[in-house]
C-alpha cells in the first residue's frame, strides 16, 4: 500500500489498482487553553456579487478575536471552551436581491435570516442566536440552498458582519 499526502487529503493506493481517498482531519485554529473572555467581531472587506447556495461567508476584517477562535481565511469560529454563546450577524443585500443566511453549529443549521430588497433599495437584515456550543465545535455562516440571488453588500456605509461571545 502506498500513501501520498497532499494538503488535507491522503491518497491510499491499494492492490488491484484501486485508489481510495481518506480525508485527514485538520484544525482550522490550533486548540488552546484559554481562560479569559471569548468574543469576536468581524466584517467582510468587500461586497460579493452573485453568491450561490451553501457558500460559506468569510468575514476577513477581524476587529476583535479574544480567545483566537475565529479564522480570517476560513470564516469559521472554533469554540475555545464549552458554554453558552451569543451569535449575531448582519447581512446587507443589493437592490433586487434576496439572500437567506444560516448559522451552522457542528454541521447543523440553528438559525437563519432573509434579506430581500425591492428594485431600488439596499436592505439589511440582522438576527441573534443563543446556543450551547462544545469546545472544538465549528460555527459559521453560509447561504442556504434556496433564496439566493444577487449580491451581498459590505462597505463603509454598512458592513455585512458576524460577531459572537461566550456568556459567563
Amino acid at each position: 500500500m502506498n500513501e501520498v499526502s497532499s494538503g488535507n487529503k491522503t491518497n491510499i493506493n491499494q492492490s488491484g489498482g484501486q485508489s481510495k481517498i481518506k480525508r485527514r482531519s485538520h484544525r482550522i485554529n490550533p486548540s488552546t487553553s484559554h481562560n479569559g473572555p471569548i468574543s469576536f467581531y468581524a466584517y467582510m472587506s468587500n461586497s460579493m456579487g452573485n453568491v450561490g447556495g451553501h457558500h460559506t461567508l468569510i468575514f476577513n476584517v477581524i476587529k476583535t478575536n479574544q480567545g483566537q477562535g475565529l479564522s480570517r481565511t476560513a470564516g469559521v469560529f472554533r469554540a475555545p471552551q464549552s458554554g453558552f454563546y451569543v451569535f449575531t450577524w448582519t447581512i446587507r443585500v443589493y437592490p433586487a436581491s434576496i439572500h437567506c443566511v444560516e448559522l451552522i453549529v457542528n454541521g447543523q443549521p440553528v438559525g437563519a435570516l432573509v434579506s430581500h430588497t425591492a428594485a431600488s433599495d439596499n436592505e439589511t437584515g440582522s438576527t441573534t442566536v443563543v446556543i450551547h456550543v462544545n469546545e472544538g465545535e465549528d460555527v459559521f455562516l453560509r447561504t442556504t440552498m434556496h433564496y439566493n440571488s444577487g449580491g451581498i453588500v459590505s462597505d463603509p456605509y454598512g458592513y455585512s458582519s458576524f460577531a459572537g461571545w461566550k456568556l459567563s
